[in-house]
């Protein structure tokens, strides 16, 4: 009655700690100093043989551990199969949780509400978003579409060139056309540098005739 008491004055971060160590200790697996719940919880994955649970869990942010052990404590009758439909239940709410947050930090941010809603990967700002999975597969499907000659100069790799996947229309004036295939055009670093987001010309356009002529008069192959 005593540990009772005491446990429902505790903090919810010490609350499953402590429930965790009694635990481990009326299993026979752990009685010792340790008190964090990163090096207790592998221990108990351990005593009921889940060999996964413990990368699952290392995805969950640190106050979510806390909400987990809590949760499989008071809701469960502690048994491996109640501990996999545990971390499916804290899995979805922290997934749940980090896109409201990302939702929200868009909506605050964003210069340009007046335009509409877009989503959030749009409006990732500078090298960041180029870092992106979203960007890096649709850069690699333009190139796919389109060669890597420059559309500008007609230039390509094999006269030294670096080859750049440019937005017709910058990102940072219209983010909701970012992850728009036909938006993209290819140019060379010489002609993207020069056009940074000074206008919106569509190279790509006029690619077939003035390309040629310009490749041409430039020696290009």
């Amino acid at each position: 009655m005593k540990n009772e008491n005491k446990l429902q004055i505790m903090s919810i971060e010490k609350q499953s700690i402590a429930l965790l160590r009694m635990y481990l200790k009326d299993m026979g697996v752990y009685d010792g100093p340790i008190k964090s719940m990163r090096r207790l919880l592998p221990m108990l994955c351990e005593h009921l043989d889940i060999e996964d649970a413990s990368w699952v869990l290392a995805t969950l942010r640190k106050r979510f551990r806390h909400a987990f052990v809590l949760y499989w404590f008071k809701r469960t009758n502690c048994t491996k199969e109640s501990f996999i439909e545990a971390i499916g239940i804290m899995m979805e709410h922290d997934t749940l949780l980090r896109f409201e947050k990302e939702e929200k930090t868009f909506r605050n941010n964003h210069k340009n509400m007046e335009r509409g809603y877009r989503p959030y990967i749009q409006c990732v700002k500078g090298s960041q978003f180029y870092r992106t999975q979203q960007w890096r597969t649709l850069r690699y499907q333009a190139l796919i579409k389109h060669g890597n000659r420059c559309m500008c100069c007609g230039r390509g790799p094999n006269q030294g060139i670096i080859v750049h996947v440019d937005h017709i229309k910058p990102k940072s004036v219209w983010p909701e056309f970012a992850l728009d295939i036909n938006n993209l055009q290819i140019l060379c670093e010489d002609c993207n540098l020069g056009k940074s987001n000074k206008d919106h010309i569509p190279w790509k356009e006029m690619f077939d005739d003035a390309s040629e002529i310009i490749r041409k008069k430039k020696g290009g192959v």
